[in-house]
């Protein structure tokens, strides 16, 4: 049986290799993963029975979320003490009706790749996003499409 964690542990815990490619190696893996999710979506239409999977299926409900004047030392600081590798950065100024917008994301690779002594300055600005209800298959469209790891 097909396991989203199983399949990224296995990966993760496969040794670098020389040759190894590890951009292509992901990509491979979501190909592979939107092949197996297109697979059990076909299987539910053949059996007729409505199982479309959705964002909302897979995605983390409760995130960590940090301002645009967070300092870097704080960033490094809150995701290492909670093991996380993404923080979703939120607009103070653009607040619309009382609700924070999103600003952009920092990844545990902009981190170290970016000077910067802000979040606003190390984020990754203007995230594509798709919605709770959109097909899983149509943002794994857009990840590989954008080259999202």
């Amino acid at each position: 049986m097909f396991t989203y964690g199983n399949t990224v542990r296995k990966v993760l815990s496969t040794p670098p290799v020389e040759g190894y490619n590890h951009q292509e190696a992901k990509l491979d893996f979501h190909r592979r993963l939107a092949s197996k999710l297109a697979q059990i979506q076909d299987l539910g239409k053949g059996l007729r029975v409505k199982s479309q999977i959705c964002v909302s299926d897979l995605m983390t409900e409760h995130v960590t979320k940090i301002n645009e004047s967070t300092s870097r030392a704080d960033v490094r600081n809150l995701m290492s003490a909670h093991r996380m590798r993404h923080l979703l950065v939120e607009n103070d100024a653009g607040l619309l009706a009382g609700i924070r917008l999103l600003a952009g994301i920092i990844s545990d690779r902009d981190l170290s790749q970016r000077r910067g002594k802000t979040a606003k300055e190390i984020m990754t600005s203007d995230p594509c996003a798709c919605s709770p209800s959109s097909p899983i298959g149509d943002a794994l469209a857009l990840m590989l499409g954008k080259r999202i790891s």
